[in-house]
C-alpha cells in the first residue's frame, strides 16, 4: 500500500518471513518523521541498494493503530497545500504531478461511461426501427 501523508511518502508491505509491516520510504526524514508518532516503528535499516533506501517494521496492531493516528490527524482542507506547509513546496509540486497523473483514471472511466452510454442509444435506436 503506498502512503502520501503530510509527514512524507511509503510504501507499506507485509513481510514474507513474518507478520510484520515492512514501512519503507524513499526519503530518510520521511520515516523519521514516522518514527516521531510512534514508538512501535523498529529501528530505520538503511539500504541503498534496494527500490526503497529505507525501511523500518511495525507489528501489524500497532501499524493499525498508526493508520488511525494518521486519519485521526487531518485536520486541513486541502492536502496539497498542507504538504507545502510541512514538507515545502517542491514536494508538494510532486504530490501534485501525482495528483495530476491519477486524473487520467477518472477521465478513463468517463470515457467508457460516454462509450457505454453511446452504445444503449444506438442500441435504442436500432430497437426503435424494428417495432
Amino acid at each position: 500500500m503506498w502512503l502520501y501523508t503530510t509527514l512524507g511518502f511509503f510504501s507499506c508491505v507485509k513481510d514474507r518471513q513474518s507478520d510484520l509491516i515492512i514501512i519503507r520510504a524513499r526519503v530518510k526524514e520521511d520515516i523519521e518523521n514516522l518514527k516521531r508518532l510512534t514508538p512501535h516503528l523498529g529501528a530505520i535499516i538503511e539500504t541503498p541498494n534496494r527500490d526503497y533506501p529505507f525501511r523500518a517494521t511495525i507489528k501489524r496492531f500497532f501499524f493499525d493503530t498508526l493508520l488511525s493516528e494518521i486519519a485521526l490527524s487531518v485536520d486541513y482542507p486541502n492536502f496539497k497545500d498542507e504538504v507545502k506547509k510541512k514538507q515545502g513546496k517542491d514536494r508538494a509540486g510532486l504530490y501534485t504531478r501525482i495528483w495530476a497523473t491519477t486524473i487520467s483514471l477518472e477521465k478513463n472511466r468517463q470515457d467508457r461511461f460516454l462509450k457505454k452510454t453511446e452504445n444503449l442509444i444506438n442500441q435504442m435506436g436500432k430497437a426503435r426501427r424494428i417495432i
